[in-house]
């Protein structure tokens, strides 16, 4: 029956298409056909299989097809993979957003496919392009995952996650250069984590006296952080500075650095209302402005920016 549908001329428009119909309404089965067709009969059909993870890419429907995967652990011959990764990948990422519990599989199975994919290093632009969207499309599940194992401050980044954000996060490892980007967007949560691991996988990523230009690629998804630490700033405050003698080069990302600056500034601001029990209206802020001067980032550090 899938030879068949496979052997159709043309593609039969969603609403009268059995096999998107099947793949929709009973998404396990649908699995269980496909690895059984392909693990018996040699039948890996990249037409058929399209097909599938379209429909499993959004909502629980990918979660039942993931639960058959898992559980078969049929090994998927590498140029179906190739054929199909950013289909893949987004349906990974959606079982891993859709997932009420952190699924360890899942962020296995990523980490195995990111071996497996050609060197995307062809994608020299600030953000990836379409090609490069696998990448950061299982790096996010894998962070879903860990980020579903409710981390705590200071409680360190544990294994197995660990040896696969390690792997990630390795520089010299071409293939993931994307997948690092979704990293150093949530650079600020791996700080607040594990201090240790971050200084020692991603900071080195930001340093523009190691990588000059290079650097470029990490910061604009580092200065995308949802939030900021005061002791990560501090840690990072030079090559943050010296963002501004590239900011020509960050376009849409630029209000990212400036929101950072600001909180950054803000942090000593508050701080001393705080401390002193003192509220913050815009009188008092005004008035004890000035100690934000003596904080990590002082207005000397950028006031011979090129900015």
């Amino acid at each position: 029956w899938l030879q068949k549908y496979d052997s159709l001329s043309f593609a039969l428009p969603v609403t009268k298409d059995p096999w998107h119909k099947k793949c929709v309404d009973h998404s396990a089965d649908a699995m269980r056909l496909l690895l059984s067709a392909g693990k018996n009969n040699g039948f890996w059909s990249h037409r058929v299989w399209s097909v599938a993870l379209e429909c499993w890419q959004y909502g629980r429907v990918g979660i039942e097809a993931w639960k058959v995967f898992a559980e078969k652990k049929v090994d998927l011959p590498e140029d179906l993979i190739r054929g199909l990764i950013t289909k893949i990948s987004w349906w990974l990422k959606s079982v891993a957003k859709e997932a009420e519990e952190p699924l360890l599989n899942l962020a296995e199975y990523c980490d195995d496919i990111l071996r497996q994919i050609p060197d995307a290093d062809a994608n020299d632009g600030v953000y990836c392009d379409e090609e490069g969207m696998p990448y950061q499309c299982l790096a996010e599940a894998i962070l879903r995952v860990w980020y579903g194992t409710q981390p705590q401050k200071g409680g360190l980044i544990a294994d197995p996650y660990v040896r696969i954000l390690t792997a990630v996060a390795d520089g010299k490892t071409k293939a993931y250069r994307c997948a690092r980007k979704e990293l150093l967007s949530h650079i600020t949560d791996f700080y607040i984590v594990d201090p240790e691991w971050t200084k020692s996988h991603l900071v080195p990523l930001l340093s523009w006296k190691e990588l000059g230009k290079d650097a470029l690629d990490a910061w604009a998804h580092a200065i995308m952080m949802p939030r900021y630490d005061a002791g990560f700033l501090t840690l990072i405050k030079d090559d943050f500075i010296k963002v501004a003698d590239y900011f020509s080069a960050f376009d849409g990302v630029r209000q990212n650095w400036f929101a950072a600056l600001i909180a950054s500034m803000l942090e000593g601001i508050v701080g001393a209302l705080n401390q002193a029990d003192i509220p913050d209206t815009k009188e008092n802020i005004e008035k004890y402005c000035k100690p934000f001067f003596a904080t990590n980032f002082k207005m000397k550090d950028v006031k011979n920016s090129k900015i």
